[in-house]
């Protein structure tokens, strides 16, 4: 009756809208082209006895949520009867099922996850399909036991939800809705791991006129369950009117959209990790996104004020933490080239007055190290060359000698060492920095050492003032800091503690290891292979472009 009115009056919006309905509910039944179009929205005939409704059942919600706070995640979601939170418009429907038997179960008959278990082969689909996107316990039987038409029962449904609700509007009702259901989109996609077509063709309408601010949390989460794709379309199509919409030459925004890349580039890592076969574009599209996020980074840290730079620097240390947390898995090193951070952003981020960024980026390139040498390691056991260019090896260990330059050798800005890059400090730039730095009594080399450095030689000399207390023979002398080679030796020889210059190093980086600061121990012990077995001057070790070690042996200054 329904199909035959519409043939002979036309489309109108509230006809395809109550043919959707009855599609939702009964997805046998065949309607053609005849729900295509515009639908209208059905709103409640009495608001206010709806409002009534909703007032008494968050009563009696809220009664027996005081009896019992434990709500359980197998039992089908009932919005103020079971301890969830009542919105005052849903728009998302509840499990409910109508077309059960005798020999069937329904959801909402599960009590106990051991019924969930044992009836699970009995179980009959409810009603509509996209409640699984609020619906814990339907997510659950659609991960075990997934019916093939289930995902484009739920994709239809969003498909006409998002076509109606694109259209700028000023109601508040109709933006709790969208808000709704992409919340439930983002918990759909991060359980099922799938991202439905819907998803997809709503984010590409709505990016282009998107103003950056309305529902930017939830946008911006289930941007990053979009799939791996080749990086020239996935730029085009989603992230450049995304980068349009959202910067805004303030901070925050810089900082969401590298919250949201780095959501994006960990999902990718799940990805890749639990797919055996990933399309050939999946390596090159993760490591441009690393590139574009690269330039990102810089762009925040060049606009970050000083009184807000170290809490700037963390959303870019968990970037590359994710990325490293990547490479550093033996699975990936053939689907995952190492890209690394560029130059420039690993000395802002060396050079801070920030402890934690110190300790988390040098552990950051320790990780580094690590998988360049597996990577390249595994590839020569194979026959290749490394798949690494030896210029590009070369520039990693760069950071490296730099980094022990500074923190170990006493030898800051040293352009000299095999692949040092002397921090890119030009050399004109040097004479004004010695004279600055004798004029504050301090060798320029050795500004940057664990005794001088401005945020470790604090901790240098508390350290040594514990070994101090706990020496057992007593001491008549205490040193005054900073310390040196020169001065640890007059030490002893004056009544002080006897205590050799490599020894008192070692127990500087056992000392802040203890305090949770261990990224700045772990670089020196990876890059000087010795210190874990000697405890004196060490060989400090690079990668090598064919995928071995090369060594070299450094004395102590």
């Amino acid at each position: 009756m329904l199909l035959e009115l519409s043939r002979n009056i036309g489309g109108e919006p509230p006809l395809i809208g109550l043919i959707r309905v009855y599609k939702d509910y009964y997805p046998d039944v065949i309607v053609g082209d005849t729900a295509k179009g515009k639908a209208s929205h059905f709103s409640h005939p009495d608001r206010e006895w709806r409002d009534h409704l909703v007032s008494v059942q968050e009563r009696y919600a809220q009664k027996n949520l005081q009896a019992n706070s434990q709500v359980s995640s197998f039992r089908v979601v009932r919005r103020g009867l079971n301890g969830a939170k009542r919105s005052r418009v849903s728009a998302v429907p509840e499990v409910h099922t109508s077309s059960a038997n005798e020999s069937s179960v329904t959801l909402e008959e599960i009590e106990t996850a051991r019924d969930f278990i044992y009836k699970l082969d009995k179980l009959d689909l409810p009603n509509q399909m996209v409640s699984v996107l609020v619906d814990p316990l339907l997510q659950k039987f659609l991960i075990l036991r997934e019916p093939g038409s289930s995902s484009r029962r739920i994709d239809n449904w969003l498909s006409s939800f998002f076509e109606d609700r694109l259209a700028p509007s000023e109601e508040p009702q109709r933006n709790v809705e969208v808000e709704e259901v992409l919340n439930g989109a983002c918990r759909y996609a991060q359980v099922s791991k799938k991202f439905l077509p819907s998803f997809e063709r709503f984010l590409q309408r709505m990016l282009p006129t998107w103003d950056g601010r309305q529902h930017r949390k939830t946008v911006l989460e289930l941007l990053s369950y979009l799939p791996p794709s080749p990086f020239e379309e996935l730029y085009t199509d989603f992230l450049e009117p995304l980068e349009t919409s959202v910067l805004d030459d303030t901070l925050k925004s810089q900082i969401d959209l590298l919250g949201c890349y780095t959501s994006m580039l960990r999902n990718w890592t799940v990805y890749l990790q639990l797919t055996q076969d990933p399309p050939s574009s999946a390596s090159t599209s993760y490591s441009r996104l690393i590139s574009h996020c690269d330039t990102l980074c810089l762009a925040l840290l060049q606009n970050a004020p000083p009184e807000v730079f170290v809490s700037a620097t963390s959303p870019i240390l968990s970037f590359y933490e994710i990325v490293t947390g990547a490479i550093a898995h033996t699975s990936h090193w053939r689907t995952i080239r190492i890209s690394t951070p560029s130059a420039l952003l690993v000395y802002q981020l060396v050079f801070t007055c920030s402890l934690s960024t110190l300790s988390r980026i040098c552990a950051i390139l320790a990780t580094y190290k690590r998988a360049f040498e597996g990577a390249m390691s595994a590839a020569s056991a194979k026959g290749g060359e490394g798949g690494y260019p030896r210029d590009y090896v070369n520039h990693f260990n760069g950071f490296l000698m730099d980094i022990c330059n500074c923190l170990w050798r006493n030898r800051a800005f040293n352009h000299d060492d095999v692949n040092a890059l002397g921090c890119l400090i030009p050399d004109s730039l040097l004479p004004p920095l010695r004279t600055y730095a004798d004029s504050l009594a301090h060798p320029l080399p050795t500004l940057f050492s664990l005794s001088h450095s401005s945020i470790l030689c604090a901790l240098s000399i508390a350290c040594l003032r514990e070994m101090e207390d706990a020496s057992a023979n007593g001491i008549s002398v205490r040193h005054a800091g900073p310390v040196t080679q020169r001065s640890l030796a007059a030490l002893g020889n004056d009544g002080g503690i006897r205590l050799t210059w490599p020894n008192y190093r070692l127990e500087v980086l056992k000392w802040l290891e203890e305090r949770g600061i261990g990224g700045v121990g772990e670089l020196m012990y990876n890059t000087m292979k010795h210190l874990m077995i000697q405890k004196g001057g060490g060989a400090t070790t690079f990668v090598t472009a064919t995928g071995g070690i090369s060594g070299k042996v450094m004395g102590e200054i």
